[in-house]
């Protein structure tokens, strides 16, 4: 009989092996304990990096000189992907006395900014893809359109003011094939209307302004009709009009609705286009108070319903979520130097379209007042998915600007920019990358 004989190097053999089966192990256990919501993200930054390296090269030139005088430029689109993680820009200039200002790109998951660009920018938007920036710039004595692609490529010159004119107001359709604005020709005079199609370099203007009125695009209800607003020497806005684009010639303005209240109202439009919901307060100027109203204007018969009263809350700013069960996003403003108004209710409320639910998201801080981004497009105060808002907060205690998201089922909002007093922060938009 042989007696089996143990080898050094079996030894070694099945040490190795065991050493690869703990592993596993290991491996397995850890992998069991990684959360589904872990696994969806690591999925979603993968698809990121994934995405950002999918974008095509770029073969346009940078064309930063100006159109020829009282003409535009043809917008050349290059395409960007990206992936679903969300994003927010927008502008901070330090010293509003000496500038320049700074597009800054928030990243809200990995708590992370980074500039976009910088120089003296009067205004910013985001496109309706997430892709691009389009900026009204002071540069070389005069106003400028411009786009940017958001990964710092493409930059091109659109349209150039005279010297001494002014560029406001700037608004891209959803479509992105126009862009309005409204240009003031000199210090003395009220704005005129213009519209730059972005396919051809046309600009055409579109309205112009009287002795006593002037006209600022408000924002694109859908591709083909744009909301104006006019512009009085006080500041005041006595009407909203529309103007339909995709009738040729233009048929020019139609008035659709004429405040009670013009130093105090806003308007926002369904994700259908269908309603316009209008809020309107007293007062006006630094003297803000109740009573409110929000009224739904149905546009297909042009009936006006009153959907929502406050005796005591001031509604100065009125915005659209269509994803929350209470869409209408409105800011309570309450202020009035001298008077006693229920300061505590200003802040930030979630109302149904029936009016008949009302809830505060955000309360406001003493001395603290919020706003929302200048322009009436979804994506600029809420997020692509339509899950979050941003929101912006000033102090008259000398606490500065300060940036806030939050999601809209609730919660406390999480402040992810501030600024000393002096300097300012104002929002322009969600994108996703």
């Amino acid at each position: 009989m042989h007696k089996l004989r143990w080898e050094p190097h079996c030894s070694i053999i099945v040490a190795l092996m065991c050493i690869v089966l703990l592993g596993l192990i290991i491996e397995i256990t850890i992998y069991a304990r990684v959360t589904p919501t872990q696994h969806s993200l690591a999925a979603q930054i993968s698809r990121q990096r994934t995405t950002k390296r999918s974008t095509p090269p770029s073969s346009h030139t940078t064309l930063n000189s100006c159109p020829p005088e009282g003409q535009g430029r043809r917008a050349v689109i290059t395409p960007l992907a990206h992936g679903q993680l969300p994003h927010i820009l927008y502008l901070q200039t330090n010293d509003i006395l000496n500038g320049p200002s700074s597009v800054i790109d928030f990243d809200v998951l990995h708590n992370d900014s980074s500039e976009v660009t910088h120089g003296e920018i009067k205004e910013s938007l985001v496109s309706a893809n997430g892709a691009w920036l389009l900026t009204l710039v002071h540069s070389n004595g005069h106003d400028e359109v411009r786009l940017l692609r958001l990964d710092g490529k493409d930059e091109q010159t659109l349209y150039c003011a005279l010297y001494g004119a002014q560029l406001e107001s700037v608004q891209w359709s959803p479509d992105q094939s126009y862009i309005a604005w409204s240009l003031v020709p000199a210090a003395d005079k009220l704005p005129d209307l213009y519209l730059l199609n972005l396919h051809s370099g046309q600009v055409m203007r579109v309205a112009q302004a009287t002795r006593d009125k002037g006209y600022q695009p408000g924002s694109w209800l859908n591709a083909g009709q744009l909301l104006v607003k006019d512009s009085l020497k006080d500041g005041s806005s006595h009407a909203l009009y529309v103007l339909d684009i995709t009738k040729k010639p233009f048929p020019g303005l139609r008035q659709i609705f004429q405040p009670e209240t013009p130093l105090c109202w806003d308007y926002v439009a369904s994700s259908d286009g269908k309603t316009l919901y209008i809020s309107e307060c007293a007062g006006g100027n630094s003297i803000y108070r109740g009573p409110s109203t929000i009224s739904a204007l149905y546009l297909a018969s042009n009936k006006t319903e009153e959907i929502w009263h406050s005796n005591t809350m001031a509604i100065i700013a009125l915005r659209f979520a269509a994803k929350s069960d209470k869409p209408l996003l409105a800011i309570i403003g309450n202020s009035a130097p001298g008077m006693q108004v229920p300061t505590e209710l200003n802040g930030l409320w979630m109302i149904s379209t029936s009016g008949d639910d009302s809830t505060i998201a955000v309360t406001n801080r003493y001395g603290e007042y919020s706003t929302f981004a200048g322009s009436h497009d979804p994506w600029s105060n809420i997020s692509r998915d339509g899950t979050m808002y941003v929101l912006h907060t000033s102090s008259n205690e000398g606490q500065g600007d300060k940036l806030y998201y939050g999601v809209l089922g609730g919660g406390i909002p999480a402040q992810f920019a501030n600024i000393a007093e002096g300097g300012t922060l104002e929002m322009i938009g969600w994108t996703e990358e």
